[in-house]
């Protein structure tokens, strides 16, 4: 079964759009259009900004998307902080569990999975979810904020939120598997809308040649925050 629509909630009401297939008899279940993305807690300030505003939820069949097959049952119990008889729980001091959360700006679910080890010298908490498919409708991008670890974008509100891409897109500075494309790609058509259209790009031509060449030297620290201005004035 597939949604053939692709909308789970629509892009013009809300901020999520994906296709889920789904084969019950062969325990199958997958996203098929929207990137997945992780974030590490003190991975960098933007990473903090987006896991502060985080909010608790129930466990909804996106959560349960998020983690793999034998670890569903993980978004039930509770943290080690909070039980030390926890299933998730290990030797009553390490953890392994999951914690079901959801974005309250983009209606995202996210999932937390918290690693710590018995003596407590290794401690990370990381957060999974996925990328949307675009702006809600009547806000616009104002830049594209390039980090050490994810690629961003900053609306006119000041929301902090994933850069939207596919599933087949990577990170690094390449942002899909095919090389800069796919990143110069999205940056022309924010520029050419004035920051109004943040789909990923499905068919557009090959990039500017000048952003492509900006993209690919490797000899650029391309971590930064862009405004809709600088990335005009990359393509010359």
């Amino acid at each position: 079964m597939t949604d053939n629509d692709g909308d789970v909630y629509d892009p013009r009401k809300g901020w999520l759009r994906l296709e889920v297939y789904v084969e019950p008899e062969n325990g199958i279940a997958m996203f098929m259009r929207n990137g997945h993305v992780s974030a590490r807690k003190d991975d960098s300030p933007l990473t903090n900004e987006w896991i502060s505003r985080l909010n608790d939820a129930k466990v909804t069949a996106l959560h349960v998307l998020l983690v793999t097959e034998d670890k569903i049952g993980d978004l039930f119990h509770p943290c080690v902080y909070d039980d030390k008889n926890s299933p998730s729980a290990v030797i009553g001091s390490g953890c392994l569990c999951k914690k079901a959360l959801t974005d309250p700006l983009t209606g995202l679910p996210v999932v937390r999975e918290h690693y710590r080890t018995v003596s407590g010298n290794i401690e990370t908490w990381t957060y999974r979810s996925i990328t949307g498919r675009g702006l809600p409708p009547a806000s616009k991008a104002v830049s594209i904020i390039i980090d050490r670890h994810q690629f961003w974008l900053r609306d006119d509100d000041g929301t902090l939120q994933f850069l939207p891409r596919t599933d087949n897109s990577g990170y690094g500075i390449g942002y899909a598997g095919g090389g800069p494309y796919t990143l110069c790609q999205m940056i022309e058509q924010l520029v050419e809308s004035d920051g109004a259209t943040a789909v990923p790009p499905l068919h557009r031509p090959k990039p500017n040649a000048a952003l492509a060449a900006w993209a690919r030297d490797k000899t650029i620290d391309h971590q930064g925050e862009y405004t809709l201005a600088d990335l005009r004035a990359l393509i010359h």
